[in-house]
Parts: C-alpha cells; structure tokens; sequence
C-alpha cells in the first residue's frame, strides 16, 4: 500500500518536459546544464542571485541641481564563482561629455560624469587613479581582496552629480524646482548565471537589469519641498505639518481620493512651518531600482487600494496646470484594481505606487514619471501602461537590456482591456498598423534577438509591437483563462528572479501541456511576416465559400467580414490556432445576409500584402 502511494504521488506530481524544439543558444544551454535554469520552466535547483542592501544618504540642492551623496552597500555574493572585480553602474555618465548614446542630448545638459570621492571595500581604500576603470556608464573595480562564494563585501562610496535640466531622457528637472531623479547613485551590476558581469552599457534606449536589493534612503532638501519616493516614508510625521499631516493620515485609510496638498496649500506656503532643510526618510524592500521626485508647489492626491487583507498608498504629484492630473489618482487606482482582478490576475505586490508629472511615460520600482495628456483615454492609456511594468520587469526582475519584447510588449498587451473600455480606441488597431507597416523588413529582427543589438526604429518594433502582437494572438489560441493561468504560473514562479525568454518558452508549454513550437519559432526566432490571402470566393445569395491561404510565416488570427449592398455586416472570427497544422483554410457559412463584398482581417491583423484581403462581387 506504502508503495502505491509513493507511485501515485510522483505521477501526480510529474510534469511533461516537452523536446527543446527551438534553438539554444551555447551560453543559455550551460545554464540548464548547470542546473540553475530547468527545463520544466521554473528555477533550475542550484539557481542563485547576488543581492545588496543599500544604506544611502544624499543631500539635493533643487536650485542648483546637484546631489551630493554617500552610500553603504552590503553586497551579497551568492554565486559559485570567486569575484575579482567588482563592475559599478553609473547611469548618469550618459550626460558625459563624450559617453556613446543613441538619444541626442542638448549640450547644456552635458557634464563631466558622476564625480567619485571615495570607494571602500571591505575597509580597504581603492585607489581612483590605478584599481577603477570607468567606461562611459560603466566602472570597473579591481578588488584588492577577492568576495569569494556566500560571503558579503561591505562597499561604500561617496559621490556627486548633477541633474539634467534641458534633456530630460526619463528623468530631470522638469521646471525651476520640480524634478525626478533616476539612475542618480553608484549601482552594483548584475552578475548572474549566463554572462557573469552585465557589462551592457546604458545608452539611452535599453533600459532596466538590476538586481533585487533593499533600500534605507535619507534625503535632505530644503524645508519647503516634498519628496515622493520609491518605497514607504517612515518619518511623514517629522517632514509633513499641520493640515497636509491630517490629510495624509487620512489618506492611509481612504478609498477615495483625497487632496493631501492643494493649491491654496502652495498659494499660503503650507507645505512647511519651518526653515533650513529638511530630511526625509524612505525604505523599500526587495526592488531592483530606487528613484524619487521633489517639488515645492506641486499638488499631491492620494487614495488607497486594498486587496487581501494588504494596502496600497497610490498618490499623484502634478502642477496645477495638468488638468488631466485631477482624475490620475483615481484612474491609478482603476489600473491596480485590473492587474490585481482582471490580468495578470496577480494581487499589486508593493505598498506604494506614485504617478508623478513629469515628461514622457517613464516606470520605476512603485513609481511612474507621465506627461500631461490632452484627452483621458490618453491619460488612461498611459497610466496603466507604466504601472503594468510593476509586473514586467520589477515583480519579475527581467534582463530588459537583452530582453526589452518581455517587459515592453506585456506593458502593451497586458492592459489593452482597460485602454479601450476606458476609450482608447487605438489601443489596439495603432499596434497592428506600426507592425505592418515594417514587418518583412530586412532590418525587422526575430525577438530573441538581444536588444542590446537593436536601436532606432528595429528596437521599438521588437520591444513593443512584435511582441505584443505576440502575446496577444498567443492568447488568442490558448483562450483567455488558459492564458492567465500560464501567465501567473510564469509569474509565480520568477517573481523575484531573473527570468529569461527561454524560461517563459517552457513554462508556457508546462502550462498547458502542450509544445507551442508551432508559434515560438515563428513569432519569435524567425524571420518573417503575416500575409493572409482571400481566394476562391463563390457566393451564391446567403451562401460563402472561400479559401483564405496562409502565404506569410507568422501564424495570426483570422477575421472575416462580410458586407451586403445595404452596407449591413457581419463579422466571423477564427483563433490563430487554425494555422497549428495548416496553411489552407476552407470556409463555408450560411449568413443572415446576401453579402456582395469580403474583408479579410480589417484592422485585426497585420498582412504584408492587403490587396488579396478584398473581394467585391461585381
């Protein structure tokens, strides 16, 4: 009986590993040999990721734009390997004079680099001049005592820099005394299991690959100004002052949106009773990145969302001119409400979220940096467009630098739902046409392609809309709820990890049993495009038959309308699963209407060659 049960146990328990039906590269499949990357999808049994806590102090001085600071790392090597050197980010020497970039920057927002004071590791003093060596955003640092396998290094290093104000590449000041400050402090690289050292300069277009670390910041600005901040404020008692202190206590509780600082609050010079400088205080457990933002007369909303028993403190920070920024607080909250509810599916995983009103659409850790926007489906779309990053790359801590199409694409994919049923029209049909209109080309990559070997408009087809039409058309086979589920299996089972794209390929087909080569490869190893064609078509009164031939490679699903002289229509759709296993389809309907004119994907799919998608009955 004992060993029955055991077979039933492991039966249970045992999971179908599919064949590696697509390529692995030599470096990834040393991965999975080692065993820290498993081919089930989820982390190998000798996975291992480095960590730090970060302890920083840092002094901004919002008129002169510079921040002078002191950090103290405790860094964690949890890796096999004997670290003789230690490789340092330096995000903000992409202002440098003659650092390579690939975003223009104006010239008055060009500086000489993140001045470095002093680095100590392990209480012994390196030497600026013989044991670093600084590559544009990048220092290396030769340790004069190795951090050998599951031991801590104890790192500090005092810095200076200065804060564009013209050239505002996700961060900067963004009026006299309002700015957010990003990539701003010394930041230990990544090493990981598949390149050692992340040596991937930052250039402006490739974006986020940290390591998940937890952060004590203090920073000092003068009294008058607040500061919003990755993470929770842990001394709000001590910065905050009469009225704004009650409003934001009463936000703590409060489902709906409360104006913490309003314009009479700025008008009256409320936001501080006292002079010289103030020191505020913020801690943040688990995050790859910390940014913050400081202003003396912007306003502050702020509502809470709860979900499972947990609160998230959502606030919005704007100038009074945003009139779109009136309504952000509340749509912030929509958007956490349809991740955590809807899709993924997976319960808002931190206790802050700040839209701050920026330029652009910019995400960090709890954080968003978004420009004014003229119509609220535009808002909307923004704002659930940044915050969907919590999931892809902060929940899950994704290679962005190689890998943008799995970050970007679902933060363009996941929140599609709740862009068109808060009005955006586009939200779907733009990604569609931009796709089309460069897929087939020969500088159109497959996405595997590591991004770091993308720039211009190749990367932005790559990270966004490839992908996401990606994803979505996947979706599509698979089924909403089949989807979801594979999607929070993947989710589950990397939060906190360093998921790459081959771990999604096999946690896909774990998921739901079944080898989906038939759309990876194409979608996302191959070189190719989508290009249905109509033919054949008999129409006889109410009745069609046509053929619709699948000439392109990439696998889409299919969307027939059909048209009668009156103009009336109707539509019938088929899944991309149809073209798993052929490249014909045969179709043949009986309509409520005599149709004299057929559409083959109108805006619904993307199709190299649109004249074989029309036919009209002469």
């Amino acid at each position: 009986m004992k060993i029955k049960t055991i077979f039933l146990f492991v039966i249970f328990f045992t999971v179908t590993i599919f064949p590696q039906n697509y390529y692995l590269p030599i470096n990834i499949k040393k991965a999975y040999d080692n065993g820290t990357r498993s081919y089930d999808g989820r982390p190998g049994k000798n996975y291992w990721q480095n960590t730090s806590n970060y302890k920083i102090k840092a002094e901004l001085n919002p008129f002169s734009k510079v921040i002078t600071g002191s950090e103290q790392i405790d860094y964690v090597n949890n890796s096999p390997d004997t670290l003789k050197e230690l490789i340092v980010n330096l995000f903000q020497n992409i202002y440098k004079y003659g650092s390579p970039r690939n975003w223009p920057i104006d010239k008055q927002s060009l500086h000489d680099g993140v001045e470095i004071n002093k680095i100590i590791v392990n209480d012994e003093v390196i030497n600026l001049e013989k044991e670093t060596y600084t590559f544009s955003t990048i220092l290396t640092i030769k340790l004069p005592s190795p951090i050998v396998p599951s031991s801590n290094a104890n790192i500090i290093i005092d810095w200076k820099v200065k804060i564009p104000e013209k050239s505002t590449i996700r961060q900067g000041a963004y009026d006299s005394t309002s700015m957010l400050i990003a990539y701003w402090y010394p930041h230990i690289a990544v090493y990981d299991d598949i390149d050692g050292w992340d040596e991937n300069l930052y250039i402006g277009d490739q974006e986020f690959y940290n390591d998940f670390s937890n952060f004590d910041v203090e920073i000092s600005v003068p009294s008058t100004f607040i500061i919003w901040a990755t993470g929770e404020l842990q001394n709000y008692k001590d910065v905050l002052t009469g009225k704004i202190l009650e409003r934001y206590e009463e936000t703590k509780n409060s489902e709906t949106v409360v104006k913490i600082i309003t314009t009479d609050d700025i008008i009256n010079s409320n936001t501080s009773s006292a002079k010289g400088n103030k020191t505020w205080h913020f801690t943040a457990e688990n995050v790859i990145d910390f940014v913050f933002a400081a202003s003396d007369h912007y306003l502050w909303d702020g509502v809470i969302y709860k979900n499972s028993g947990k609160k998230t403190f959502i606030s919005s920070a704007y100038k009074k001119e945003s009139l779109d920024f009136y309504q952000v607080g509340d749509i912030a909250k929509k958007v956490i409400t349809y991740l955590s509810e809807e899709l993924p599916g997976v319960p808002y995983p931190y206790p802050s979220m700040t839209v701050f009103n920026g330029s652009g659409g910019m995400e960090y850790p709890m954080f968003v940096n978004d420009g004014s926007q003229q119509k609220y489906p535009e808002t909307a779309s923004l704002t659930a467009h940044e915050i969907t990053h919590t999931y892809f790359p902060f929940y899950m801590g994704i290679n962005e630098r190689k890998y943008a199409f799995m970050d970007e694409g679902n933060a363009v994919m996941l929140p599609m739902n709740f862009q068109i049923k808060e009005g955006s029209v586009n939200a779907y049909t733009d990604g569609v046409k931009q796709f089309e209109s460069f897929s087939g080309r020969e500088d159109e990559m497959p996405l595997v392609v590591p991004s770091t070997l993308l720039k211009g408009t190749p990367y932005r087809i790559s990270a966004y809309r490839r992908s996401s039409l990606a994803y979505l058309y996947l979706k599509n086979y698979l089924g909403d709820e089949v989807y979801k589920k594979a999607l929070k299996d993947f989710i589950m089972n990397w939060n906190g990890k360093h998921p790459i794209p081959y771990d999604f390929f096999n946690s896909l087909n774990v998921s739901v049993n079944e080898d989906l080569s038939w759309f990876i490869n194409p979608w996302f190893y191959e070189h190719g495009y989508a290009d249905l064609s109509l033919e054949n078509v008999k129409i006889n009164n109410n009745e069609v038959e046509l053929t619709i031939k699948k000439i392109g490679s990439l696998p889409v699903p299919v969307e027939l309308k059909f048209i009668d002289k009156n103009g009336k229509e109707v539509i019938k759709t088929w899944s991309t699963g149809i073209w798993k296993d052929k490249k014909e389809l045969l179709v043949k309907v009986n309509l409520d209407i005599s149709p004299t004119k057929v559409l083959l994907n109108e805006k619904f799919a993307p199709d190299s060659d649109r004249k074989n998608n029309i036919f009209q009955q002469k």
